[in-house]
């Protein structure tokens, strides 16, 4: 049997690691290389900013919550 605070703290380890790619996606999309337009690549950009935020901001509660 696996203890529930260990669940959700790999829930947050997860949720953190995958703030970590929108904020690589996020960069690649800043800096252009994604072969749309400039202004749909800089809402992309800001997409994935922002999620990878509120996926962060989740992750470090569970995190926290769940040491």
């Amino acid at each position: 049997m696996t203890d529930a605070r260990g669940n959700a703290r790999l829930v947050g380890t997860l949720l953190s690691l995958s703030a970590l790619v929108l904020f690589a996606a996020g960069g690649i999309a800043w800096a252009g290389w994604l072969p749309y337009r400039p202004g749909t690549a800089r809402a992309l950009a800001v997409a994935f900013a922002m999620v990878g935020v509120v996926d962060l901001a989740v992750a470090c509660y569970f995190m926290v919550r769940y040491r």
